[in-house]
Order: C-alpha cells, then sequence, then structure tokens
C-alpha cells in the first residue's frame, strides 16, 4: 500500500497522472490524519503543556495515570503507652497493594516518586480501636523530617473508637517516606485496624 509520501512524490515527479482509487486513498489517508491532529488539540494548551481538562470524565481509564497505593492493618493488638509506633501491614490482604510507589511494608512505609516544589500528595487514613473508655486514642500521619498530622481523641466506652486524617501535601525536597502511626493508653492492650492510603494528585 503506498504512503501518502509515495503518492505526493509520484504526482509531483509528473510521471503519471494519480489513479482516482489512489486520489481517494490519498483524501481517507490526509482526514485520518486532520482528525488526529484535532483530537491532540484538545489535550493541549495554546501556550504548550497539557490542556488543564485533560481528565474531564471522558470514559474509564484502562491504566492508573499516577502513583497510587493501599496498605490495610488487619485487627491486632495495639500495646499501651504514649508514644505513637507504626502497627503492622496485613501483607497478603486484598486491600494491600501499590502501583508505582515503594512500599517497605515491614515498616509500614510509603516512597512515592515525583518532583520536589511540583508533586501534590493526597494521604487517607483511619484507624479504629476497640471499645474502651480509658484515656486517648491517637492516629498520626509522618515523614522522615518529622512533619505530622494527628486525631487525637478521648476513648469511648459504648462503640469503636474511629480516627480519621486526609492530609494533602505538596512534595518537599527532603521527603524520602510517609508513614501512619498509633497509640493508645487504655492501660491493656487494645485491638484495633485501619488503612493507610497515598495518591498522587499531580
Amino acid at each position: 500500500m503506498p504512503t501518502i509520501g509515495d503518492l505526493i512524490a509520484k504526482w509531483a515527479n509528473g510521471r503519471n497522472a494519480l489513479l482516482r482509487g489512489e486520489v481517494e486513498e490519498l483524501r481517507l489517508k490526509l482526514n485520518r490524519i486532520e482528525a488526529a491532529a484535532s483530537r491532540l488539540d484538545t489535550l493541549s494548551a495554546p501556550m504548550g503543556g497539557l490542556d488543564p481538562n485533560i481528565f474531564r470524565n471522558s470514559g474509564q481509564f484502562t491504566v492508573l495515570p499516577v502513583p497510587v497505593a493501599s496498605l490495610r492493618f488487619a485487627a491486632q493488638n495495639i500495646a499501651t503507652g504514649t508514644t505513637y509506633g507504626a502497627p503492622t501491614v496485613d501483607t497478603t490482604g486484598a486491600a494491600t497493594w501499590n502501583y508505582g510507589v515503594t512500599v517497605d511494608l515491614a515498616n509500614a512505609k510509603l516512597q512515592i516518586p515525583g518532583m520536589p516544589g511540583q508533586s501534590i500528595l493526597l494521604f487517607v487514613l483511619w484507624w479504629r480501636f476497640d471499645p474502651n473508655a480509658t484515656n486517648h486514642r491517637g492516629l498520626k500521619w509522618t515523614d522522615n523530617s518529622g512533619n505530622s498530622a494527628e486525631d487525637v481523641r478521648a476513648g469511648f466506652a459504648t462503640y469503636n473508637n474511629y480516627l480519621y486524617i486526609a492530609h494533602v501535601r505538596r512534595m518537599a525536597s527532603t521527603d524520602t517516606w510517609y508513614q501512619l502511626q498509633v497509640f493508645q493508653n487504655s492501660g491493656g492492650n487494645l485491638s484495633g485496624d485501619g488503612l493507610f492510603t497515598v495518591f498522587r494528585l499531580r
């Protein structure tokens, strides 16, 4: 099958006039190029770069477009104390998975690729403690530099004790890992479970 270049060269050199079938083939190929260029124009902005509406709802993605991960913490006893610590990750659970994220399962740490000062990360953490009214329960998001976000609540005897953190962070040049930590000081072991997720927004 002749290419567009072959057909144009044949016409330009004046060797032979294009046959009707060749003219039609050239027309169809040029139409396809024009249609493809029109679709690309919807993805790029006039000044260069991607159009801000590139991720508008135009159908289901076949692959996840950015790094994302989830760490599940199955029910486990958390010892009483006054300091935070990382619980044990459920390494075989269906809710523990990652795409494009380096995961340290032994220490419940996440390492997300990105551009410091440019990449924006969304963290969502939750933890559930069994009912107990003595003292407090705590959930913490932290990183290798000691930055943190916390949810600390008084214990409750009638219902499960839930803690929740949603944290948006612009990646810093010093960032190397992020971690979920918990504490409780009820005076004895207290069972709990939770989830630690991250999604790179840009």
